[in-house]
């Protein structure tokens, strides 16, 4: 189990550094739908994918439902985007990882669970 938190640690700090200005307090939800459609998709595609890349290494299961509850083919995946983003509009003044977060959680679990 440590060799998985230290990668999931090296993970999660690569992509921390990776982070564009996006991430930066006061980003809503608000301005992330201004953004064009191919840019929205991506952050979601991104978003959903360092979840399940990181929760490979740490939870397992959780990471199979990810890969299932979003992945699945395309039809899902644009499900899923037109669901976050309904969320988004209903919570304008959330950061939209925040929302990406809470929208994977309420279909496979609290990322705080572990396998």
């Amino acid at each position: 189990m440590p060799k998985k938190r230290i990668a999931a640690s090296i993970i999660a700090v690569l992509l921390i550094n990776g982070i564009p200005t996006y991430a930066m307090a006061g980003f809503t939800a608000k301005k992330f739908l201004g953004w064009e459609k191919s840019a929205q998709d991506s952050f979601l595609q991104i978003s959903i994918s360092m979840a399940g890349v990181i929760t490979t290494q740490t939870h397992t299961k959780m990471a199979d439902c990810i890969d299932n509850w979003y992945f699945k083919d395309d039809e899902t995946r644009f499900r899923r985007n037109k669901t976050i983003l309904e969320t988004m509009a209903k919570y304008l003044d959330h950061h939209p990882a925040g929302i990406v977060a809470a929208s994977i959680e309420r279909a496979c679990g609290k990322f705080s669970d572990r396998d």
